[in-house]
C-alpha cells in the first residue's frame, strides 16, 4: 500500500495470548511460546478481527506475539510469503516485525532469539520480514527512558503510515508506554484513535479475555473506554509520553 498518511487512524492493541512464562513463574528460557490457553485466547480475538480485518499487523520479534497474530488472523500465513518483503500489495493484511514493540523488562523470558532462528521456526507458515531485526538479540537493556523513546518512535512511525486500520501485537509492560490505560490481560484487545500529533485518543474498545476461570461474554456487547489524554514533557528532553486516565471499572488482575 502506498500514498500519504490519512487521519484519524484506528490502532488496535492486542496483548499476546498466555505463554509458558505466564503460568510457570521463573520460567528459565528465552522466548517462551504460547500455551494451549494462549492459542485459545488468540482464536477468540480472531472472532472480532474477522469482522474488521486490519490492513497492517505489527508484532514484536517474539514467538508468542507472532503465534498470536497468525492465530488471530489466519490469512496472514497465506498472504505473507516471501513476496511480502518486496512490497507487493494485497487486499489481505500484511505482517511486519518491529523490534521497538518488544517487552519493557529484561527477564530472560523477554529475551528473543537470533533472527535466523526465529525465521526458521515459522518458515512452514510464513516468510517473516525481519529486515528491521538485528542478527543477534543484543538490544539495549531496559530503562524507563529507553522504553518511553521506543513508544514515541512507534507512535510517530504509525502516524506516517498510509494504512488507516492497524493492529499491534505486543506486551503488557510496553503497552503502558504506548498508552497508560488499565492493565491488559493475555489475549485482550482494545481500540484507539491515532491523530496526526501521535496522541492515542478514545475509541470504542471491545475487551476480550479467555481464561480458565471465566468464559467470554456471550452477549456480544462491547464496552466503551473513555480516556482523557494530555501531553507532558518526560524526563528525557523533548520526547513526549502519553498519559491516559481510564474511567473504566478495573479488572481484577489474573496470574
Amino acid at each position: 500500500m502506498s500514498g500519504s498518511p490519512q487521519f484519524p487512524k484506528t490502532i488496535r492493541i492486542l496483548r499476546h495470548g498466555q505463554a509458558l512464562h505466564n503460568v510457570q513463574r521463573g520460567y528459565p528460557h528465552r522466548d517462551p511460546p504460547l500455551t494451549e490457553q494462549g492459542f485459545a485466547e488468540a482464536a477468540f480475538a480472531s472472532k472480532e478481527l474477522s469482522n474488521n480485518l486490519p490492513e497492517l499487523v505489527i508484532c514484536s520479534p517474539m514467538t508468542r506475539t507472532i503465534q498470536t497474530a497468525l492465530t488471530a488472523i489466519p490469512s496472514l500465513s497465506s498472504t505473507n510469503t516471501s513476496n511480502s518483503v518486496s512490497g507487493s500489495e494485497s487486499s489481505n493484511p500484511r505482517l511486519e516485525i518491529w523490534p521497538d514493540l518488544r517487552e519493557a523488562h529484561d527477564a530472560i523470558c523477554n529475551l528473543g532469539v537470533p533472527k535466523t532462528q526465529l525465521a526458521n521456526a515459522f518458515q512452514a507458515q510464513i516468510a517473516l520480514d525481519l529486515t528491521r531485526c538485528r542478527e543477534e538479540w543484543d538490544y539495549e537493556a531496559h530503562s524507563e527512558e529507553a522504553a518511553t523513546i521506543r513508544a514515541l518512535r512507534v507512535r510517530e512511525e504509525l502516524s506516517t503510515r498510509p494504512e488507516n486500520n492497524i493492529l499491534l501485537v505486543t506486551h503488557r509492560a510496553f503497552i503502558k508506554y504506548l498508552v497508560d490505560s488499565s492493565r491488559f490481560e493475555n489475549g485482550e484487545m482494545r481500540s484507539f484513535i491515532l491523530q496526526s500529533d501521535t496522541l492515542l485518543l478514545p475509541a470504542p474498545s471491545t475487551h476480550q479475555m479467555v481464561s480458565e476461570s471465566s468464559d467470554p461474554d456471550s452477549s456480544g456487547s462491547s464496552q466503551m473506554e473513555y480516556v482523557n489524554v494530555r501531553k507532558r514533557c518526560s524526563p528525557i528532553g523533548n520526547s513526549i509520553k502519553t498519559y491516559v486516565r481510564s474511567q473504566m471499572p478495573q479488572r481484577a488482575c489474573g496470574p
